[in-house]
């Protein structure tokens, strides 16, 4: 049986003729909680909830709001009877001219969803750590109370509240209510409205119910339904009984009651109109099910009605909202069928069938059935290469990761004459060493495909080869040449053994793509005193994958100086650390560590762009950039613990903003769930400009370049969860 609700407010009013009482207040009536549900009562907040319990701990801790208004914070009495709170205190933080309220509401609720405005304030000035008191001028009983928040003392702070306290009067008498029951109106086939007359609330919100009864009323207390419309003031109210049974006598009863007591008032009765009997209708399960269409089921059975029903299946992609119909006419009992066209692939579709004629209308129940999806055009991503696109001066080793997803062949095909690979070029079996001779440029190509032969994006990095980027060689007479130029000065005649070196213009000593910027004046000295060997003055990438102990956070690294020899620079020289484009914008902390030394220690940090980690030392050593500091253990516990699935999903999560990604991704389920052609259109879009580069995709309206991004990150994060649940993670 469906109640719904129905209020009637006839009229309130409550005097008092025995004069004005003075109110003696309570303590605070809340305890000192220790936990939102304990020892008693439940505290609610708007957002900061790890300090909730702190604005009713009974201290001087704070709950402090996430920025932004409105805020609020409440507290729910868990008693039996619901409390009348009188009077209300708030005590602010020890921030008051920043964080403490300004202007609020003091509302209160039977059920926690309709909230009464029981006070409001506006522009309240609190001194730091200040209590201030204020009265209900009208306090009612309430299950729950919340302080809702709308202004601050500084609009660009966050809100914080010391203490809230709340008030009973002692003083207060409630009595018991009285009610009537009033006959009941409206009586149809199917529903009626029950009457009743709260004829003195008692001084309080009082629960106002009326007791409901199928066929015969049955002993005190145990009736069918204890229904609406709950708590409220004096006067009619009232409540519509739905779904009941033509030609049924049914029972009802005023009931109400308040903290002090309770009220019954006399048991009546109705007797719903009969009606003819409906067909009886059944909604068969959905067949031939394609893309874009389907086959509606029902049966029929008569009941004797006086006209042949009109037979209809109607359907939709909302439970009980259709938007497509099929009427098939009057016809004869057994089954019956309609075709469903124009639908959309990958969709749940409800579907209901009826039969309408003079003696009502039997429906049948809903079923609900999916369309079948297009299969995915797309192919995967472009695999990843651990070296990206520059200049080196050796050749380089390369190690290829597969894109992930669960459709995607771990396979990958390549080749590094610049041709497009496909599934019939070489496979990667394992790291790709390329090299080239002084000047050469070698181009590997790498692609994958998914479980569907549906090719991927293809993957494209250049490797430059300058093999004289070295500028200072170990070569003793290509130093001793440099020196005579006027390049470098030398302490002595032998540049292997000399106390020291100066440079006499700017200089770059330059590895690949990492590399060490002397100002000219700049003295190259040994720590400590002592000659050294300048010919061995180099810089050299440091291959992550062959140094573990670089592998755990470390996006790249790099050594500069004379090999166990420490050096030290009279003016801070300038250190490149490549590490690739995918950490832009990364605030990254740079570690150094000396030869022999098993430690690494915090040298600066630095703000990646154009892929490369910049900064400056006035040491030479070896330099890591990484996350925090490298550890072999650390390492050898995660290849020990995920191995190669933890290693590329670590990877990726350093590579994408997956808390950016995240609420896109949820969007396009949403899309993908209510709207398949809008689905589709963005898939297409974004098949269309993947492979279009930065540049190109920058030129589109704006509109084109939100739908891109916005299925770009939807992809992101899917791959992230494939990649997480691969892991383990």
């Amino acid at each position: 049986m469906k109640i719904k609700l129905l209020l009637m407010l006839i009229g309130f009013a409550l005097f008092f003729s025995a004069g004005i009482v003075k109110a003696e207040y309570s303590a605070n009536i809340i305890p000192a909680m220790t936990t939102n549900l304990l020892p008693s009562g439940v505290i609610t907040v708007s957002t900061g909830l790890g300090s909730m319990v702190s604005a009713f701990d009974h201290t001087v801790s704070t709950w402090i709001a996430d920025p932004g208004l409105p805020q609020w914070v409440g507290y729910q009495f868990t008693d039996s009877n619901p409390v009348r709170v009188a009077k209300y205190a708030i005590t602010s933080n020890g921030n008051a001219a920043n964080m403490a309220p300004k202007s609020w509401e003091f509302q209160g609720s039977i059920n926690g969803a309709d909230w009464v405005v029981l006070d409001s304030r506006s522009d309240v000035v609190f001194s730091d750590f200040q209590l201030q008191e204020f009265v209900v001028a009208t306090p009612e009983n309430y299950f729950f109370y919340k302080l809702h928040i709308t202004a601050i003392a500084n609009e660009f702070s966050s809100v914080g509240v010391s203490e809230l306290e709340m008030f009973i009067d002692n003083s207060f008498v409630v009595l018991a209510p009285t009610v009537a029951t009033v006959a009941a109106s409206d009586v149809t086939q199917t529903s009626a409205m029950v009457n009743a007359e709260l004829l003195d609330s008692g001084g309080e919100n009082t629960t106002r119910l009326i007791h409901q009864w199928v066929n015969e009323p049955i002993e005190a207390n145990l009736w069918n339904t204890d229904g609406p419309p709950g708590t409220g003031p004096a006067g009619v109210y009232s409540a519509e009984m739905t779904g009941l049974t033509p030609d049924t006598t049914y029972y009802f009863q005023a009931y109400a009651y308040n903290s002090a007591g309770s009220s019954y008032g006399e048991i009546l009765s109705f007797t719903t109109e009969a009606v003819p009997a409906p067909p009886i209708v059944v909604t068969n399960a959905v067949s031939d099910i394609t893309q874009t269409s389907a086959t509606a089921n029902g049966d029929m059975t008569f009941r004797g009605n006086p006209f042949i029903p009109s037979r209809t299946i109607s359907w939709g992609t909302e439970s009980g909202n259709y938007t497509g119909s099929c009427n098939l006419g009057m016809g004869v009992e057994g089954a019956f069928s309609c075709p469903m066209a124009g639908l959309s692939p990958d969709t749940i579709y409800y579907v209901q069938a009826y039969a309408s004629g003079g003696a009502g209308i039997g429906y049948g129940e809903e079923v609900s059935f999916t369309t079948l999806p297009i299969p995915d055009t797309i192919g995967p991503d472009a695999p990843i290469a651990n070296v990206e696109s520059g200049t080196y001066f050796s050749a380089q080793t390369i190690t290829l990761i597969p894109p992930v997803g669960d459709d995607v062949i771990p396979t990958i095909y390549y080749t590094i004459d610049g041709t497009e690979p496909d599934n019939t070029s070489d496979q990667v079996t394992g790291p790709i060493v390329i090299d080239g001779d002084d000047g050469q440029t070698k181009v590997l190509k790498a692609v994958s495909y998914d479980t569907t032969e549906n090719k991927g994006t293809i993957m494209t990095q250049s490797y430059v080869f300058d093999k004289s980027a070295t500028i200072i060689d170990p070569n003793i007479e290509k130093m001793a040449a440099a020196a005579l130029n006027g390049h470098i000065s030398i302490a002595g005649i032998d540049p292997t053994n000399t106390a020291n070196a100066t440079f006499n213009v700017d200089y770059t000593l330059q590895s690949g793509a990492a590399l060490v910027f002397f100002p000219a004046g700049t003295i190259i000295t040994k720590t400590g005193g002592g000659n050294l060997d300048l010919t061995q003055l180099t810089t050299q990438d440091i291959t992550l994958s062959l140094n573990s102990e670089l592998t755990n956070d470390a996006f790249g690294a790099v050594k500069i100086g004379v090999p166990n020899i420490r050096l030290t620079f009279s003016t801070p020289v300038t250190v490149t650390i490549p590490v690739g484009a995918q950490y832009n914008g990364l605030t990254l902390n740079v570690y150094y560590q000396f030869d022999g030394d098993s430690s690494w220690n915090l040298e600066t940090t630095c703000t990646v762009s154009s892929g490369v980690c910049s900064f400056q030392t006035t040491h030479a050593t070896k330099f890591s950039a990484g996350e925090s500091v490298p550890s072999d253990a650390a390492v050898i516990t995660a290849k020990e613990s995920h191995g190669k699935n933890w290693r590329i999903y670590k990877k990726y999560k350093r590579t994408h903003n997956l808390a950016v990604a995240r609420k896109p991704y949820a969007q396009i389920k949403k899309i993908k769930k209510i709207d398949a052609g809008e689905f589709e259109r963005l898939k297409k879009l974004y098949a269309t400009y993947r492979v279009a580069g930065s540049r190109a995709i920058a030129k589109l309206d704006k509109k084109t370049q939100a739908d891109f991004n916005l299925y770009r990150k939807y992809r992101i994060y899917k791959q992230y969860l494939i990649l997480k649940d691969r892991a383990g993670e």
